[in-house]
């Protein structure tokens, strides 16, 4: 017993220094850095690529426990490598080349802000439309647009857009409308300021729509059309339009949106995120658009484009018989037959400080999306 106990209090004084010396090393980088600084020269084949930026900040927040606030950050090859002070920082980097980038200074950084749900895509199609709400808001290339506050003006602005339109009958869209301060908007309000087109108005929740007579006779809604989530009083169509199944008699009957119409709402959308600092979105409405694949394909590809995109297929929408059809472009080019998983990224750069890329996987066969507390997942139907 003594032997053993001589031979662990040896074990113990030799290896003490190095643990100490390790844990001295750990306890001075914070808590989630993907690669550390090398201690040594890179070799030949890698030193090209091993330019270290630190950009300085008037705070730095991490979210880690260990390090909470920092003032300067060290970025390579689109890693974080570590924070602290601007000398801590300086002091770990060896032999690589150095540049101090003070752009930041007078500011904060953060991390990037998640949007676990959103509808990119349909954002960004939508401010090709009429705004219709009552808050101010500012348009992806920055233009302030005014809310409205009385339903007066919500009726003034969309009879000017309707009356610049050309009388071919082609659709007017408007968003953003909120009952709670104008009251509903029945197909009374909208015909007589229609000039002849199909009217569609989507409700700030995306959950409630408005038409009017136009777009329901286009849609084939009648007086006995049995479709949930028309609104009738009297057994005859109001004019509101509630959930997906009633708004989808008029999606299918919307304009297909050609390529460079959509690159640009998604390019859009990524404006709208990146402006208010969320770096990652999650498109929980994936498949709802003709080509929309094609367009997040295009947009992750460009180097500018400030956001990562997580595609969450809806299937329902692709059961729909004329929206089935129509949404056939959306597949992959390299997956036939298939499309992206809730699991699988479209992932662009989100900053400068991050260029990483990944490629969307497949998989064969449908799947079905469950919301819950705990947020969206995909599970793969038996078949």
């Amino acid at each position: 017993m003594q032997m053993i106990l001589r031979s662990f209090l040896v074990t113990a004084f030799v290896t003490a220094p190095t643990l100490a010396v390790a844990h001295n090393e750990l306890a001075r980088e914070p808590r989630g850095i993907d690669t550390l600084v090398p201690a040594s020269s890179p070799s030949p084949a890698d030193s090209s690529a091993q330019k270290i930026t630190i950009y300085t900040a008037k705070a730095i927040v991490t979210l880690d426990p260990g390090t909470p606030s920092a003032e300067a950050v060290a970025v390579m090859n689109g890693k974080i490598l570590g924070v602290g002070t601007l000398e801590e920082v300086r002091g770990w980097i060896t032999n690589e080349e150095v540049e101090i980038d003070r752009r930041f200074e007078n500011a904060a950084i953060l991390p990037g802000f998640i949007e676990a749900h959103m509808h990119p895509q349909i954002t960004g199609v939508l401010w090709q439309g009429v705004y219709a709400g009552r808050f101010d808001r500012t348009a992806p290339d920055g233009t302030p647009i005014k809310g409205l506050e009385t339903k007066q003006a919500v009726i003034e602005r969309i009879r000017d857009a309707a009356a610049k339109i050309p009388a071919d009958g082609r659709w007017l869209v408007a968003w953003g409308y909120q009952p709670e301060f104008y009251g509903n908007s029945p197909r009374a309000d909208l015909d007589p300021i229609s000039n002849g087109h199909p009217i569609f108005i989507e409700n700030l929740s995306m959950h409630i729509y408005y038409a009017n007579s136009k777009a329901f006779e286009i849609a084939g809604i009648t007086d006995d059309t049995g479709i949930v989530g028309i609104v009738k009083k009297d057994g005859k169509p109001t004019g509101e339009i509630e959930e997906v199944a009633a708004a989808f008699a008029f999606v299918a009957k919307l304009p297909s949106l050609d390529s460079k119409f959509l690159l640009k709402a998604t390019r859009d959308a990524g404006e709208l995120a990146h402006r208010v600092g969320v770096t990652t979105v999650a498109d929980l409405s994936f498949g709802t658009i003709p080509g929309g694949y094609q367009a997040y394909q295009t947009a992750a590809a460009d180097p500018d484009f400030p956001v990562r995109v997580v595609l969450n297929p809806l299937i329902s929408i692709f059961q729909k018989g004329e929206i089935a059809d129509r949404a056939g472009s959306i597949t992959s080019p390299k997956c036939t037959n298939t499309i992206p998983t809730a699991s699988a990224s479209v992932v662009s750069s989100s900053s400068s400080m991050d260029r990483s890329r990944a490629t969307p996987d497949c998989f064969s066969g449908p799947t079905t999306t469950r919301h819950s507390p705990m947020g969206s997942r995909t599970f793969r139907k038996r078949t």
